[in-house]
C-alpha cells in the first residue's frame, strides 16, 4: 500500500515510522523517522547559512532529496548541476551562493555538508507553498549551449500527482530502480520525488549496469524501472534474463525517442512493454507513448496542444508550466487525433549554410536511408564561418566497406548519396564514425557530446 500524498504537504503528511523510503542492492531499507532525521540535519545546515541558491551534487538519492526538502523548508531554492566536472562547476559558479553534497571544496564559494543533531536541535516541518521557488535546472543542450530554467514548487507537485493519477495503481508500492540520474530533471521526478510522495521505495544508488538489477530482484518480488534509450539499445542477451522477465511493473524511458526495434527487443527482453515518455527541461513531461502498439504519442491529462499552421509547430499549454499562456515549441508535429500525434523533427535544426537555409534533419534523414548507414547526425559548428560536422554510425555492410576500404572511400559515397538533394556546399565536410554515438549521463546526444569526436586526432576529410 502507498502512502501518495502532495509533494506540497510531504513533510507534514502523518506517515508510518518504519515505512521505507529507500532500498540497497542488499536489500536494507531506510525508513520514514531516518529519512526525517536526514532532512533535519541538512535544515539546521541551511539555516545557519544566509546562502539562498546552493548548488546540490549527490550520489546518494535519499541524501540529495533530504538537502532538496530541506532548502524548500528554509525557502531557498537548488541549482541542479547535471555532473560534478570542472567545465560544469565553473559555469555555474556566478550562479550560487554556495554548494552542498559531494562536490569538491571551492576556494570561492562554501560548501556545505549536514549538520550532527543535537538533544537540543528543534525543528517544525511546513507545508511549503506552490509558488515558492524550487529549482534551478538546465536544458540539455541539445541544439546549443544549456540554459538555465527556473522551475516553481507548484511545477513540479502537479508533474507529480498527473503520473501518479496515470500509473500509480499499475506500479502499487514496488521498489523503483534506475539507471537514470537525479541530478537530470527526468530523474530527478521519476526515480526521486514521485516515489517519495507516492510512498514507494527508491534504489539510493543510481544502476549503471543491467547486471546490477538481479542484485535487487533478489530481494522485491516486483519493481519498477526507470532507464533510458542509452540504456535499453544496448541491453546485454547474454545474462539469465529468465529469472526477472515479467518482473517489472512498468519501465519508463525517456530523453529521447527509442528506436522502434530497440523498443520491441527491449520488451521481448525484459517481459515488459515500455513506456516512453515525451517531454523537456523547459515544459516537463508532455506525452506518453507505448511503441510496441502505436508509434503515435499521447497527451497527458489536462494538456492541451495546438499544430501552428505555417510551421507545423507544436503549441502547449500545460499545468506543468510556469502559467496558463500558450507556449510555441520547436518540436514539428502532425495530429492523428484530438490528443494524439507523431513527431516530425524540430524546428531549430534548421540552419544557415553558405548563405542557403537547411534543414540538419532532412540531411539525418537522407543519410539514414543509405544502406551503409544505422543512424546520423548532423552537428553545425560556428568558427570562422559555419561549418556542418557529420557523425555517422555505421551499419554492418558499412562497417565493412570503412575496414576493407578506407574512411575517405566512405565518405565519398555518402557525399554523392547527398548529392541527390542538396548542393555541394551545404555538404558536411568533416566526418567522423565512431562505433557508438556518444552520449551525455542521461544518454541524451548533445552538440557538446558530439563535438568531442572532432577534438580528437583523427584524419579528417576535407574534399
Amino acid at each position: 500500500m502507498t502512502h501518495s500524498t502532495s509533494l506540497l504537504q510531504l513533510l507534514t503528511a502523518p506517515r508510518e515510522s518504519v515505512s521505507p523510503v529507500a532500498v540497497s542492492a542488499d536489500g536494507s531499507h531506510i525508513g520514514w523517522e531516518d529519512f526525517l532525521a536526514r532532512c533535519a540535519a541538512w535544515y539546521k545546515t541551511f539555516a545557519n547559512t544566509p546562502a539562498t541558491c546552493i548548488a546540490l551534487y549527490s550520489l546518494d538519492t535519499l541524501e540529495f532529496l533530504a538537502a532538496l526538502l530541506a532548502l524548500w523548508q528554509q525557502g531557498k531554492h537548488a541549482l541542479i548541476p547535471g555532473d560534478d566536472l570542472p567545465a560544469t562547476l565553473e559555469r555555474i559558479q556566478g550562479s550560487v551562493d554556495a554548494l552542498a553534497g559531494d562536490l569538491p571544496v571551492d576556494t570561492n564559494r562554501p560548501l556545505l555538508t549536514a549538520s550532527t543533531l543535537t538533544a537540543d536541535d528543534t525543528y517544525q516541518f511546513r507545508e511549503v507553498s506552490g509558488d515558492q521557488l524550487g529549482l534551478i535546472i538546465f536544458t540539455s543542450g541539445s541544439t546549443g549551449e544549456p540554459k538555465q530554467i527556473k522551475v516553481f514548487l507548484r511545477q513540479i507537485a502537479k508533474e507529480v500527482a498527473l503520473h501518479e493519477s496515470l500509473w500509480g495503481e499499475q506500479l502499487q508500492a514496488h521498489p523503483v530502480l534506475s539507471t537514470a540520474s537525479h541530478q537530470h530533471f527526468y530523474g530527478m521526478i521519476f526515480q526521486a520525488l514521485w516515489p517519495l510522495t507516492a510512498g514507494r521505495p527508491f534504489a539510493r544508488k543510481k544502476i549503471h549496469y543491467f547486471e546490477e538489477l538481479a542484485g535487487y530482484a533478489e530481494h522485491s518480488e516486483h519493481f519498477t524501472l526507470i532507464t533510458t534509450p542509452s540504456h535499453l539499445t544496448r541491453i546485454p542477451l547474454n545474462l539469465p534474463w529468465e529469472k526477472i522477465r515479467g518482473r517489472a511493473a512498468a519501465i519508463f524511458s525517456s530523453t529521447a525517442p527509442l528506436p522502434r526495434q530497440a523498443s520491441i527487443d527491449a520488451q521481448a527482453t525484459l517481459g515488459t512493454q515500455i513506456t516512453e515518455i515525451f517531454g523537456s527541461s523547459e515544459t516537463g513531461a508532455i506525452a506518453w507513448r507505448h511503441q510496441c502498439q502505436s508509434e503515435d504519442w499521447q497527451l497527458l491529462p489536462e494538456l492541451e496542444a495546438q499544430r501552428e499552421a505555417e510551421t507545423g509547430a507544436m503549441r502547449l499549454r500545460s499545468p506543468i508550466l510556469p502559467n496558463s499562456d500558450w507556449l510555441q515549441t520547436s518540436d514539428r508535429i502532425e495530429f492523428t487525433a484530438p490528443t494524439r500525434f507523431r513527431l516530425l523533427g524540430r524546428l531549430d535544426r534548421i540552419a544557415k549554410v553558405e548563405g542557403k537555409r537547411l534543414s540538419l534533419t532532412a540531411v539525418e534523414n537522407l543519410l539514414a536511408k543509405h544502406p551503409w548507414v544505422e543512424l546520423a547526425h548532423i552537428v553545425l559548428r560556428q568558427s570562422r564561418r559555419t561549418e556542418l560536422l557529420a557523425v555517422v554510425l555505421l551499419s554492418h555492410t558499412g562497417r565493412s566497406a570503412l575496414v576493407a576500404e578506407s574512411k575517405r572511400f566512405v565518405t565519398q559515397a555518402l557525399r554523392q548519396h547527398l548529392q541527390q538533394e542538396f548542393e555541394l556546399p551545404v555538404i558536411p565536410r568533416r566526418w567522423r564514425y565512431p562505433e557508438e554515438i556518444p552520449a551525455n549521463a542521461v544518454g541524451k546526444v548533445t552538440q557538446q557530446t558530439l563535438l568531442t569526436l572532432f577534438s580528437m586526432p583523427e584524419e579528417e576529410t576535407q574534399t
